[in-house]
């Protein structure tokens, strides 16, 4: 009967341990439309390869091999960075810019969930600063 419980907490450990590690290597939830329209202008894309996965830059083709653990979080801070430079917030609407910051897209933001999505998930702040509630 010990050696039963034993294998079951071994068990327990291992299992509690397994997802713990999983969940912090997941990526962050994403708004589905604004993300696809924004992804279209990021730098960055995944490439498989043999070994798991590459973060690619699309302009010097510099390739990133994290480990499987830490790939979305490495993806994740390299997205965050380039938006602090080409992302803009005003008001309802987000603005794409180039090398000149020049603004190249405009994105219309439907609703608040989408407006705090961009805030929390970019880091950005709105231009004119008004809260939304």
């Amino acid at each position: 009967m010990k050696n039963y419980l034993l294998l079951a907490a071994f068990l327990g450990i291992f299992l509690f341990l397994s997802i713990s590690v999983m969940k912090e290597g997941m990526p962050t939830s994403k708004n589905e439309r604004v993300y696809k329209i924004v992804q279209n202008y990021m730098p960055y894309y995944l490439e498989k390869r043999v070994g798991g996965y590459s973060i690619v830059h699309k302009e010097t083709k510099i390739k990133e091999k994290p480990p499987a653990k830490e790939l979305f979080i490495r993806l994740e801070q390299l997205e965050k960075q380039w938006a602090k430079k080409f992302l803009k917030l005003e008001n309802s609407t987000l603005y794409i810019l180039n090398e000149k910051n020049e603004k190249i897209k405009g994105i219309q933001l439907k609703n608040k969930d989408e407006i705090l999505w961009v805030k929390n998930y970019f880091n950005l702040k709105d231009l004119n600063e008004k809260e939304i509630k």
